[in-house]
Order: C-alpha cells, then sequence, then structure tokens
C-alpha cells in the first residue's frame, strides 16, 4: 500500500489540530488548552517571533499528523549585537514514523542555518545524534542556576 507522507510547516490553522496530536502523545499528556498556550508562548506572544520565521514542523501520513518539532525563537545578544537564535522543542514522532524524525530536524537546521539553534532538554538518546550531527555540547552543572536580565529604566 502506497501511503502519502510529507511534511508541512506549522502555521496558525493548524494550531488546533497540533494540540490535540499533542495531547494525545503517548507519555506526553497536557490538555489542548495547555498546547494552545504553548503556542502562544512559543510564537503568537513571543517579541522574538516574526511572521518570516518557522514555527515547526509536521511529519504527516495519509493527512494525519505523526511528529512534530517546535523551533522556537528567543533574543540574544551576539557579539555585542541583537540576534534571533533558535531552539528545539517538542520533538515528538509517532514509534511508525520515528525513523523519519531526522527529517523534521533537517528541516529545523536549515531554517537555523544563519543563526544559532539550541537543544536545551534533550533526552541522552537525542544528545547522542545531535553530538554525532556535529553539535557541541554545553557543560552541564551539579546545581541549575538562571539569570534574569532585567533594563532597569
Amino acid at each position: 500500500m502506497n501511503r502519502e507522507r510529507r511534511i508541512d510547516a506549522v502555521t496558525i490553522e493548524h494550531y488546533q489540530y497540533l494540540a490535540g496530536f499533542l495531547s494525545c502523545f503517548p507519555g506526553v499528556g497536557g490538555t489542548r488548552d495547555f498546547w494552545r498556550s504553548r503556542f502562544r508562548l512559543w510564537w503568537d506572544e513571543n517579541p522574538a517571533f516574526e511572521p518570516s520565521h518557522d514555527r515547526g514542523w509536521m511529519l504527516r501520513r495519509d493527512g494525519e499528523i505523526s511528529g512534530f518539532l517546535a523551533n522556537v525563537p528567543s533574543l540574544m545578544l551576539l557579539d555585542g549585537k541583537p540576534a534571533v537564535v533558535f531552539s528545539v522543542s517538542t520533538w515528538m514522532v509517532l514509534a511508525e514514523d520515528r525513523e523519519r524524525s531526522l527529517e523534521l530536524f533537517s528541516r529545523q537546521m536549515e531554517s537555523a542555518r544563519s543563526t544559532l539553534l539550541f537543544d536545551t532538554t534533550p533526552t541522552a538518546p537525542v544528545a547522542e545524534i545531535l553530538s554525532n550531527l556535529g553539535f557541541e555540547l554545553l557543560p552541564w552543572g551539579a546545581q541549575r542556576e538562571s539569570i534574569l536580565l532585567l533594563r532597569a529604566g
């Protein structure tokens, strides 16, 4: 049987459908409202997001979502100049299409080619994949620290 498989860029029109996929993803959970709130955080209300940015990509089989990878922009200073950088988030692919996971990540690497790309919470298998692709693993300390930068004015 020949099944249609493709990758689509996420648009606002996909939010409801994507929230349904993510809320039912095995072992993850979260309601549709939870996932829609993530989309607002990642894209709609994110000051680093611009309409020209890719929100992420959906892997589809016969029209149904079977995988997803979010592309989340952030603002950062690089060499003293403001820049938009991207982070991997919510890389989830159903078992039957897991061999196609890297196709999603390839789209993200291409999209972020001119800037930095981060994956701040990779699982051990994902960290190994990233290392094999030439990504540098940053040292991880025993203590977690957060830095909040505020503009005093």
